[in-house]
């Protein structure tokens, strides 16, 4: 029987690389093998090449030639500029050991070696940076319009015209099934609340559809249905619900507390901080409300936001009775960073947030009033004007509040008596 012919590298490069070969090739190739973790056992499953002929590659004893070693090094999942560099670091280590320097000013081959070490410590470090600068731009990118998309998906579903057809729509829809829509209808939720809450509630409860079905990793999964979990406690709270806020808030903090591995995810927690205070005033637990608005503020940068935090926490001092505190972090706090004082009431009411325009009116009467500028009866006046409106647009908990302070004002009988201040 004959003897069956010896396996061979495709395309005739073996044969090619016993006519010609450079011996640093060689030491390239058991460099580049060790470093990557790859046995010779494992090489030659991979290359059909025998571990006989790999070693002999690797101790010189036959040529390799420059495409096998290209072909090897790419089956070890590496780059022909890491076979470069690897040849570029042999050749300068070579070439200093077997040239003698050529004065005392050359360095010495030891030195040669430790320099050509330091640059390639230098090569990753430089290579790790670049990666995570191209890395970070890319994710940035594709954010921006998956969030892009979202609004488009925004506008398709806001057409249809039941709640109903809406759910269908997501079930039946993968481009629905959308991280950066679920956040879009969680925003939407917080504006619908300050004129429409059965709206709020609708969105804040497809916002959670959505949430179930986003691909990903269980924690992905937790951190974003305990972010849509938030905003259904918050419309619920604003239609007055509080024992089920108080439910739904707590399933949030357990699922977002599950997925807190995911250290990067786009969504905002402050986002998430900001309406726990809201409920834990709901509460009056004013402490609690207090530090998670505190809390907060140290993870946002945008002014506007920030601004609006101020504001929730001046409304939590006057709701504890520091009066003349909650007027320093409403107006003094704010004005350090958005400039003069009669500039904030339109600016609340250019972002479409009626609420805080009557919580930036209440604050203002009670301001008025403490000065002396406003009578007992026209304070009164006002904050019946803006309980009121509050009961109106069914926002429970701030009605009660305005009720409150208009029961202490006809207690004290008369604003210019600033003991209540």
């Amino acid at each position: 029987m004959a003897r069956r012919p010896a396996a061979r590298a495709p395309g005739g490069i073996e044969a090619r690389s016993r006519r010609t070969g450079n011996p640093l090739l060689g030491a390239a190739l058991l460099q580049m093998r060790r470093r990557s973790g790859w046995t010779q056992g494992r090489l030659e499953l991979a290359t059909r090449l025998s571990r006989g002929s790999l070693s002999l590659y690797e101790t010189g004893k036959r040529p390799i030639a420059r495409p096998l070693l290209d072909r090897l090094a790419n089956s070890m999942g590496l780059s022909i500029e890491d076979v470069d560099r690897t040849l570029a670091a042999l050749a300068g280590i070579s070439a200093a050991e077997v040239q003698p320097p050529s004065s005392p000013a050359s360095l010495l081959p030891h030195e040669h070696r430790s320099v050509e070490a330091a640059a390639e410590r230098a090569a990753r470090r430089a290579a790790e940076i670049v990666r995570r600068g191209v890395g970070t731009r890319l994710i940035e990118a594709r954010l921006r319009s998956e969030r892009n998309e979202a609004a488009n998906l925004w506008e398709e579903l806001r057409r249809l015209p039941t709640f109903r057809e809406c759910l269908s729509r997501i079930h039946s829809d993968s481009r629905f099934r959308s991280w950066a829509l679920c956040e879009r209808l969680c925003e939407k939720s917080v504006s619908a609340a300050h004129h429409d809450v059965p709206a709020s509630q609708g969105l804040a409860r497809l916002a959670l559809k959505i949430a179930e079905r986003v691909p990903g990793g269980d924690s992905w999964q937790c951190r974003i249905q305990g972010y849509a979990w938030a905003f259904v406690a918050n419309s619920l709270r604003v239609g007055g619900n509080i024992g089920a806020a108080g439910l739904a808030m707590h399933r949030s903090s357990e699922l977002w507390v599950a997925g807190a591995p995911i250290a990067a995810a786009p969504l905002d927690g402050s986002r998430v901080l900001s309406l726990k205070s809201s409920l834990a005033k709901s509460h009056r637990r004013y402490h609690e409300s207090k530090a998670l608005l505190c809390a907060a503020m140290l993870e946002v940068d945008r002014p506007a936001e920030l601004l609006q935090l101020h504001l929730n926490l001046a409304g939590v001092l006057n709701l504890e009775g520091s009066y003349q505190e909650a007027i320093s972090v409403a107006w003094a706090r704010s004005r350090t960073r958005c400039g003069a004082l009669s500039g904030h009431r339109p600016w609340f009411l250019e972002l479409g947030r009626p609420l805080d325009a009557l919580r930036i009116r209440w604050l203002w009467a009670l301001y008025a009033a403490a000065e002396g500028r406003l009578s007992t009866s026209e304070t009164i006046a006002q904050l019946r004007e803006i309980q009121q409106e509050f009961e109106r647009r069914n926002v429970e908990f701030d009605t009660k509040a305005a009720d409150q302070d208009i029961a202490e004002l006809r207690r004290l009988g008369c604003c210019n008596d600033r003991s209540w201040v």
